[in-house]
């Protein structure tokens, strides 16, 4: 995990991130698998217009405020444990079936809550498509949110920058920091780790597939041949056909199958 670079600007707006995000790929960001933050309309569309292919995790304990703003307080222990859940179970499968037996339970004395479930399902279950030893790191921007208040602290003993160039300057001088201890002291995730999570992993969102043996993030393991078969059966029965251009080559240099778990 390293900080790849900051850029000043008067508020957090569509066109700022998508400046941010330019200039990281300008300078060399490249296959970003997921992106983990609040759930701010101008990043999230900054992520699809630059980042083509990266998955998008809304953090969760943003989303947990958002939830229990909709509950009674007297309410919100209950519910806060019960949306905790889904995030406590052991397999992609059972995040899923959970996520719909929460939905269920909700329904009725919380519809509000149950229905934000609903339309951030996808969002607030991208994680489970990643190894399990990754979970805890990445269904929050957590992390990140403490580097943020480290940062404000300093700059609030500034108080008033003279200019841009001294706002980057105090900035970079804490990501520096913030990159060494990453780096040397403190490695958020193993090398090991990291290589077991760049292997290609195809997904299939749920009701893609008619019969339902998919089922929610359905995953395919097996050769090129396979993965191409069951590419072309899921083109026949409605996706289209350029969604599997995001998914990972299936065969070598050479025209060979290759596997795509590596």
């Amino acid at each position: 995990m390293r900080s790849s670079g900051s850029t000043p600007s008067l508020k957090e707006s569509g066109p700022a991130w998508t400046a941010f995000l330019r200039d990281l790929v300008g300078r060399g960001l490249s296959g970003v698998r997921l992106v983990v933050s609040d759930s701010h309309t101008g990043l999230v569309a900054a992520i699809d217009a630059v980042l083509p292919g990266a998955a998008w995790q809304r953090c969760r304990t943003h989303f947990m405020r958002n939830v229990l703003c909709r509950v009674p307080k007297s309410a919100q222990p209950f519910v806060a444990t019960l949306v905790r859940t889904i995030f406590a179970q052991p397999s992609p499968e059972e995040v899923a079936a959970q996520l719909s037996r929460v939905i269920e339970q909700l329904s009725s004395k919380f519809p509000d809550v149950a229905i934000m479930l609903e339309e951030a399902a996808a969002d607030i279950t991208a994680f489970s498509t990643f190894p399990t030893a990754h979970w805890r790191q990445i269904w929050s921007n957590n992390p990140q949110e403490r580097l943020n208040r480290k940062i404000r602290r300093r700059s609030d003993v500034v108080g008033i920058f003279p200019n841009r160039e001294s706002i980057i300057r105090l900035v970079g001088a804490v990501l520096s920091e913030q990159h060494d201890e990453w780096q040397v002291a403190r490695r958020y995730m193993s090398a090991e780790s990291l290589d077991q999570a760049m292997r290609p992993i195809l997904t299939v969102e749920d009701g893609l597939a008619e019969g339902g043996d998919a089922g929610a993030h359905g995953r395919l393991r097996a050769g090129a041949d396979g993965a191409e078969g069951f590419i072309h059966d899921l083109t026949g029965r409605g996706l289209p056909a350029g969604a599997t251009s995001m998914l990972p080559s299936l065969r070598d240099g050479h025209g060979r199958p290759s596997d795509p778990l590596g």
